[in-house]
This record gives structure tokens, sequence and C-alpha cells, in this order.
């Protein structure tokens, strides 16, 4: 059977669909494995972006272990190739049925892969931008450190009460996140995380888990990293992109260059709303979304929104991912 014979490779051939990229907190050992081993295309891409930046990003993306993957240096970048890996592989496996995008999106840090896909940027470009952006992040974190939860379950009014009553000598505590009506995630200084999670049953969620980021993203903790990119942005290449992407900060799919460039350096201090993304989806039309990273984590938030999703890149062989879509399955993301 033909890519483009199976149900999903026939909704996709038939139907707008959605390519969704999700960022750091979705890393796995292995996460790349399966792409670089069935697909030449994946293969290629990773070689020239590895002789492009000088990183060992196979090791990573393949053998990295779960500390290795810990270190956000390693991790982000491992993420952002991950998704262009699977995007390439998807483009080779459909072969001449291929057809592109209606939308495109990421979540935080997949928000620069998904401009690639949409050829806002060069693969190059985006992988340089994502590389500083991982080392500013770091190094911020190491001097103020800082977290995140993710909050199942629990309303948005809610959870914001609770990090009103946060103690100011704690630091900052706000909501970086919104995925969902009822999925958030929280951002702020170690010891102002650390007082929220020790309430967890105060906000009545559902769960309460730790992002696996180590530092507090789309918090005013990475103003000093948003100074920072907005000057680095100014020299990057962006091009009208062939697909629209969805802004994280307003949901809406972006057309315009100067609009995309305009959100490159302020994103990582700001709320993402992801749940206007989603919005945006089905308002256009859209039913079926690819998740194109490592896990299910947008497949399986595409789903609480009533979306049909399947994620390419779920460890199983590409053909019988594509002849049906993934169960359901909740993770965090950022």
């Amino acid at each position: 059977m033909s890519a483009a014979e199976t149900p999903l490779g026939r909704v996709l051939s038939r139907r707008p669909y959605a390519a969704l990229f999700p960022g750091a907190g979705t890393q796995r050992p292995g996460m790349a494995a399966r792409l670089l081993a069935r697909s030449p295309a994946a293969r290629e891409l990773l070689a020239r972006l590895e002789a492009a930046c000088d990183a060992p990003l196979r090791d990573v993306c393949v053998d990295g272990t779960p500390r290795q993957l810990r270190a956000v240096g390693l991790a982000y970048p491992a993420v952002f190739v991950t998704g262009l890996l699977a995007f390439a592989a998807l483009v080779e496996h459909q072969g001449a049925a291929w057809r592109p995008p209606a939308l495109a999106g990421g979540h935080s840090l997949g928000h620069f892969t998904a401009l690639v896909c949409a050829g806002a940027l060069t693969a190059e470009e985006a992988l340089g931008f994502v590389r500083e952006r991982s080392r500013l992040m770091e190094a911020e974190s190491a001097r103020r450190p800082g977290g995140m939860l993710s909050v199942v379950g629990a309303g948005h009014d809610r959870v914001t009460r609770m990090c009103a009553q946060c103690p100011a000598e704690l630091g900052v505590l706000t909501v970086g996140c919104r995925n969902g009506t009822r999925h958030l995630v929280v951002s702020g200084d170690r010891a102002a995380v650390h007082w929220l999670r020790e309430r967890a049953d105060a906000l009545g969620a559902r769960k309460v888990t730790d992002v696996r980021t180590g530092l507090a993203a789309h918090s005013s903790l990475m103003a000093p990293v948003r100074d920072r990119l907005r000057t680095l942005a100014r020299r990057l290449p962006v091009s009208r992109p062939a697909v629209p992407v969805l802004s994280n900060l307003t949901g809406r799919p972006l057309t315009d260059a100067r609009e995309i460039h305009a959100e490159l350096g302020d994103q990582v201090a700001a709320q993402v709303r992801w749940d206007l993304c989603l919005d945006s989806v089905a308002a256009h039309g859209v039913h079926t979304v690819l998740d194109l990273g490592p896990g299910q984590a947008m497949a399986s938030l595409a789903r609480s929104h009533g979306l049909r999703a399947a994620a390419v890149n779920s460890m199983e062989p590409l053909p019988a991912v594509l002849a049906a879509p993934a169960p359901p399955a909740e993770e965090v993301v950022r």
C-alpha cells in the first residue's frame, strides 16, 4: 500500500491539515532514531545542519541520555532539529501525493521549526538563532533559577488567583502558557514554583507536574534574554512564508514577514496562547493535525480541542502512523 492509499494519507492528499511542532519539555532519548533509520531525506538534512553548526546533533538526537537532555543547550536544538527531520521524512514518504499544510504552528521553541517548514527561515539561520536563544536562556537561569509547572484540570482564573497569593519575597509566579481551557503552564522563580507545587491540592487540578525545562520561560525572568534576542532578530532574514504560521502571542495566522520578525525576540518572555492557536486551526476549517515533534504532545492538545490528530514521530513505523491516528496521550509541553 502506498502512502497516499493509507487512511490518513488520503486525508493529507484531499483535505486541509495543520502541521504542528512542540517545544522544550518533549525531549526524550532516541527521539530521532526512527526517523534517521528510515528516511534518507532526514539523514541528508541532519548531515547538512551538523556541517553548518559544527555540533554533534546526531549524538544528542539519537543517543542523548536523560541527563544530557536536561541541559537546555543540548535539548532545545535537538527538539528543534527533530521536528525538521520529521517534516522532511513526511514529505519524502508522501512522495507525489505530498500536499503542503494549510497552516503551520509551533509551541514556543517549536515556533521556529514551523517557520522553517513554512519557508520563512532557512534551517541553518533558524538553528543558529535557536542555539543562541538556548544559550542565553540557560545563562539567565543560572543567574536567577526558575521553573515551570504544568497544571491540568484547573481553570485560568483560579490558577491566576493562586499565583497572585504567592508571597512577594519568593519572586515571580505567573501563567506562562495557556494550552487549553483547563491546561496551563505556570512559570516563575524556583522558590515561587515550589510554593505552588506544595499547594497543588488548593488548585483543584487533576494533575500538577514539573515541566522538564529547568528555567522560567514565558515570564518576566526572561526579559534580559528577550532584549538580547531583539537585537539578534534584527539581523535574521525572514521571508514571506509559503504557509501561514500561527502566532504564539495571538493565535493569528501570520503571512507578513514583518509581523513574524517582530515576534522573534519577544516570544521568549511573553505568554504563549496555544489555546488561541488551536482555535484558529478550527476557525479556518482545518480539522486534521499532524504532530511533527518528539512524542505526542501536540496531538494530545489538539484532540482535547476536538481536532483529529496523529503523531508522525511517535516511535512507530511511519506507514503505521499514517494508517491510523495515535491514541490520546497527555504530555507536558512548552
